[in-house]
């Protein structure tokens, strides 16, 4: 059964109140390509696999762009993974959950979250093949040391490596942790890092 979190308004208003908090620190920068002032540029999503009724703020992704070169600067975020269309709460635990499952556990994770069986496979690949080969990875995997982590086990591993006794906690740290991979990161050093 998925955790009650996933659908509860509460969890992702916290979500929420994190990307402000993102984008109000991205907001002080100035753009990385020609250092000009940027502007506040937000944009409609229309994610996927979260609560029915949750308000239009939810569906608000936080983006920039710059006064001169026009360039959009979209900050990381903890509720939207780059362009996936799915929350990426969801996509996080729903692929945690998938790991060896049986085929009717798989259609039932289906079921619960909306996405067909061909967008689980593409999940899974994602984690297998692309994540597993970033540089992201390669840190945490030392860090925590998941190196003997088998890369169809991700991200349950990687949420179990955190030692975090709560299943909400631990998916909002693998959220934090995913964001330079998924846009544009302000890091307390100043140092600018880029993620698709």
């Amino acid at each position: 059964m998925l955790p009650r979190f996933l659908g509860d308004r509460k969890f992702y208003s916290l979500l929420f109140s994190f990307d402000e908090d993102l984008a109000k620190e991205a907001r002080l920068a100035s753009c990385p390509h020609c250092q000009a002032p940027i502007h506040q540029a937000n944009f409609t999503r229309k994610p996927r696999g979260g609560p029915d009724s949750l308000d239009d703020e939810f569906t608000c992704r936080f983006s920039f762009c710059c006064s001169v070169c026009r360039k959009r600067l979209t900050p990381a975020s903890l509720r939207f993974l780059g362009r996936k269309v799915y929350f990426g709460s969801v996509m996080v635990l729903i692929s945690a959950m998938l790991g060896d499952a049986s085929p009717r556990r798989r259609r039932r994770l289906s079921e619960i979250c909306g996405a067909d069986a061909r967008t689980l496979g593409r999940w899974r690949k994602w984690w297998a093949e692309t994540f597993s080969q970033t540089n992201l990875w390669k840190y945490l995997s030392a860090s925590f040391a998941l190196a003997w982590a088998s890369n169809t086990s991700l991200p349950r591993q990687l949420l179990k490596g955190l030692k975090i006794s709560s299943l909400q906690e631990a998916l909002r740290e693998v959220l934090r942790l995913l964001r330079p991979l998924f846009g544009w990161v302000r890091a307390s050093t100043s140092t600018l890092f880029y993620g698709r």
